[in-house]
């Protein structure tokens, strides 16, 4: 009976000590930053949408760079591993599932989210909310990856796979002023450990495990910028990345 208690006692304590072991995501928070633009931003000018009366209440002003006390909307960042190709990134294969379909709505003829990040081989899943006809036109620079017409009530469209790393534009043929991104970065892991920033310039990623990391951080105005990264970083985990309007 003895025996049994002991064996029993060292099961607990064991049981507690691997319980009490911290994982990664509890030892450390969220990787948080800030975007912020340095110079004088440039002008929001209007834009021509047109008598569709779909359109009505969409963005009267052009959304290329959203700036508010400095901070930087819409810019996509995420970690690349130090010294790691893209042939020796496993979490692909670690992770047998692709990610749910990246969604693109139209409404009020505008894309939403604008900017996105997304995983080679993920699809996309293209949502027309608004009474009217749109085309959704994909551009790797200026080569059609897909042109798809969508008219009002139609079923979603189901696009992909993601095949390109890099930036794809989504543009509509119908309602000319409509632009949309999705930035598919070179590894899975990049994609995992991703965000876009908020209207308040902020964006959050997953915690990583330790290790030394590039920061890449690209604005569809302001082109690409990149700074290296020890996680975890000090007390606070957050970090900072600058851009300038003079960078494009």
């Amino acid at each position: 009976m003895r025996l049994l208690s002991s064996v029993s006692l060292q099961g607990a304590l064991l049981l507690m000590t691997t319980l009490a072991e911290p994982t990664i995501a509890a030892s450390y928070p969220a990787l948080r930053g800030t975007v912020t633009l340095a110079g004088e931003s440039p002008p929001q000018l209007p834009l021509k949408r047109g008598t569709d009366p779909a359109c009505r209440g969409g963005a009267a002003l052009n959304q290329e760079v959203l700036v508010d006390q400095g901070k930087l909307q819409n810019v996509a960042v995420w970690l690349e591993q130090v010294g790691q190709s893209p042939a020796q990134d496993t979490l692909g294969k670690k992770e047998a599932s692709m990610p749910p379909p990246l969604t693109v709505v139209q409404r009020q003829c505008d894309y939403l989210p604008r900017v996105q990040v997304g995983r080679l081989g993920q699809m996309l899943q293209l949502i027309n909310s608004d009474n009217t006809l749109h085309n959704i036109h994909g551009y790797r620079e200026s080569r059609t990856l897909f042109n798809r017409a969508q008219p009002p009530r139609a079923n979603p469209i189901q696009q992909g796979p993601l095949r390109d790393v890099g930036i794809t534009k989504l543009r509509c043929d119908v309602h000319p002023w409509m632009t949309g991104y999705v930035l598919v970065p070179p590894t899975p892991f990049a994609s995992k450990f991703s965000a876009v920033s908020n209207y308040r310039g902020e964006f959050s990623i997953e915690a990583p495990p330790p290790g030394a990391y590039t920061l890449h951080a690209w604005h569809e105005k302001f082109g690409q910028k990149k700074m290296p990264i020890q996680w975890p970083i000090t007390e606070s985990h957050e970090t900072s990345i600058q851009f300038n309007t003079a960078d494009r």
